[in-house]
């Protein structure tokens, strides 16, 4: 079964048939096609189910999972001003096509942005699945591994463990039925394993069964469901039994081992390279909370602390004092954690930043959004750097990057690394540039991305190094994030603009993220709460010793 093509070729209501593209399905945002028919759909055409089956060869496409994982925002891309592209992306047909130019607020939905392209060509919020359609990966046979460049065969990487995992198939890794495996989502996120597919006896063991565990990176969300049951905070699914608290062990660890496949830090003279070892940006998805970053010890000859980069670890304030929130169930204060200075232009942190534009905030306000709707806050003390009002008042091009994703139309920054073999072309199409663009290699058109990022350590040693131990760090959902969740929260009064049911769950959400224990395959700095951040990968460096010209009592020495 091949996927239904969600583009308007036939539909009367789109006269400017500017998505008719017959070749080109509709994928993101969750768009799915149904089928009037009962049968289940699958890979396999021939099972012992005791149930209706069909096979799919979508099931195995390389586009498969493109259905979900690039999230575009349709109001962003029919109402705001630029539609959420990208500078120098094609511009979407929208309702202002229809409408004399300008957005047609409540108007026909097959005027509307979303009925009218794909999803990559508006409202940025996620492009996984962009990312690596840019990259050469599904066009890659998984049984060329060998003729990927050596760093990306790094033993024990995404790329690495996925070739291996496919050679159950004795295929040298394609499919056991001989059709071509590429390196598609599901190869390294859904990796096979010789198995039956169901708990029948006459179940056939297939060499190379898809394992569906769709691991990915959440390392944390096993232990705030866990700790949400134990307090009764848990919305559905409470009172797990022992077997369920087992399985969701064996889930975070296979989380925090996929974490420790995607990366690798290769160290060349002064030269460190951060390499991306998956088939997307590094990192990528949500791009809210989530955050990559390295921390740098730097030692002296003595083994003295000369400067720690990217330090991680409870708050402080300048005077010293502890950053706090108070505990949403017992109301007592509980110091916070973070990375201790965002600002330090030593400190490297690989993450998106998306915004709200001054042209934007001007037509909220003539919508009806409330101008002293806060759009950010500060980090240690909780109170409002910005308004949406005052947003609006400042001068055109003016941004303000913010946490509130629903509104949110510019991508500011992204410095997270490319995949391999990312083309310039293809990402400034779908809205999936580096920001700015000219990071990693800066390729301009017909070019190709760097997969890694490159920082020389002599350059940013302080003086007296001789060692260094590096690690990279990620962390799933930052403090800043939280905080904005909590101080954006209206609370349960409705005289107030709450709301009984959110403003409990946003306490219950903060209280989680506070006191749920996280444990992780290694020791960082604070404690295993507030979602600590994972280390991915670590290295060493060792200051070359220069001979240097010495000139003691008129002779030269070395």
């Amino acid at each position: 079964i091949e996927p239904f093509l969600a583009n308007c070729s036939a539909d009367p209501l789109v006269p400017l048939k500017q998505c008719d593209d017959p070749n080109e399905a509709f994928f993101g945002s969750g768009m799915l096609s149904l089928s009037a028919a009962s049968g289940k759909l699958g890979p396999y055409s021939q099972t012992v189910a005791r149930h209706g089956y069909e096979g799919s060869a979508f099931h195995r496409d390389v586009d498969f999972c493109g259905s979900c994982h690039d999230v575009s925002n349709p109001v962003i891309g029919d109402l705001a001003p630029g539609n959420g592209v990208q500078p120098g992306a094609p511009a979407p047909v929208s309702s202002a096509d229809y409408n004399g130019g300008t957005p047609n607020v409540g108007g026909p939905v097959s005027e509307k942005a979303a009925f009218n392209n794909p999803p990559y060509t508006y409202g940025v919020v996620e492009r996984t699945f962009s990312e690596y359609k840019a990259s050469a990966f599904p066009v890659t046979r998984v049984a060329e591994f060998s003729n990927l460049p050596e760093e990306l065969r790094a033993p024990g990487g995404s790329i690495e463990k996925t070739w291996q995992a496919a050679q159950l198939a004795g295929t040298g890794g394609d499919y056991a039925d001989g059709a071509p495996r590429f390196f598609s989502c599901q190869s390294c996120h859904m990796r096979p394993v010789n198995s039956a597919g169901c708990d029948k006896q006459d179940a056939e063991v297939r060499p190379d069964l898809p394992r569906h565990d769709h691991m990915g990176g959440n390392y944390w969300l096993a232990d705030v469901i866990r700790y949400q049951d134990s307090q009764g905070t848990l919305r559905f699914g409470g009172g797990l039994a022992a077997e369920q608290e087992t399985a969701m062990n064996f889930a975070r660890q296979r989380a925090i081992d996929h974490l420790q496949q995607a990366a690798a830090l290769e160290i060349n003279g002064d030269e460190l390279k951060v390499i991306n070892l998956t088939g997307h940006k590094l990192i990528t998805g949500y791009p809210e909370g989530r955050r990559m970053w390295l921390e740098i010890i730097w030692f002296d000859e003595n083994n003295e602390v000369l400067r720690v980069d990217g330090e991680y670890g409870p708050l402080k304030n300048a005077d010293g004092t502890p950053v706090t929130v108070n505990s949403p169930a017992s109301g007592q204060p509980v110091q916070v954690e973070s990375i201790l200075n965002l600002d330090d232009p030593h400190t490297l942190i690989y993450e998106a930043g998306l915004a709200i534009t001054a042209e934007w905030a001007n037509r909220l306000l003539a919508l009806g959004w409330p101008g002293s709707m806060p759009l950010a806050y500060d980090r240690k003390t909780g109170e409002v750097t910005r308004t949406l009002a005052q947003l609006a008042a400042a001068s055109p091009g003016s941004y303000q990057k913010s946490f509130h994703f629903v509104l949110n139309n510019t991508v500011i920054s992204d410095n997270r690394i490319p995949p391999y073999g990312m083309r310039y072309d293809e990402a400034l199409r779908r809205n999936a540039l580096p920001v700015p663009a000219s990071l990693y290699g800066d390729p301009g058109a017909l070019g190709i991305y760097d997969h890694y990022d490159e920082i020389d350590l002599n350059d940013m040693s302080p003086s007296g190094t001789a060692r260094a131990e590096i690690a990279l760090r990620y962390q799933g959902t930052s403090w800043e994030y939280i905080q904005f969740l909590t101080l954006a929260n209206n609370g349960t009064d409705p005289g107030n603009g709450g709301n009984a049911f959110l403003g409990n769950e946003g306490g219950n959400l903060l209280e989680a993220w506070l006191h749920a224990e996280i444990p992780l395959a290694d020791s960082v700095a604070g404690d295993r709460r507030m979602v600590p951040p994972v280390t991915m990968a670590t290295a060493t460096w060792i200051a070359e010793i220069q001979d240097e010209i010495v000139f003691k009592d008129g002779f030269e020495q070395q």
